[in-house]
């Protein structure tokens, strides 16, 4: 049988881990969704982790596979800057996204 694309909707540092050979894991499916065969994404309420969360699925409740693709550039983000996704103390944009283009 035919499967559409899964989407993780919480990629995060803390759901990766690193094996004895060094290779990244991703662990924690509880949150994934599938997307029909054929079908661009699927409306469902938003899930997931504040700062990691797809903007565009945020404003439409409709995830898609560029959902996991925001949250992964986040997820890159934090790791090259060592800032957290949201920080509600760091002056200016709290967000490491705006943070990062200003």
């Amino acid at each position: 049988a035919l499967s559409g694309p899964i989407v993780n909707r919480d990629l995060k540092p803390s759901n990766i881990m690193v094996d004895q050979l060094g290779v990244a894991k991703l662990f924690d499916f509880s949150l994934s969704i599938s997307i029909p065969f054929g079908e661009s994404g699927v409306e469902d309420s938003v899930t997931g982790t504040l700062g990691f969360i797809d903007p565009e699925y945020y404003r439409t409740c409709f995830v898609t596979e560029k959902s996991d693709v925001y949250g992964f550039g986040v997820l890159l983000l934090v790791l090259l800057t060592g800032q957290a996704a949201i920080d509600f103390n760091r002056k200016g944009e709290r967000d490491v996204v705006k943070y990062v283009k200003k």
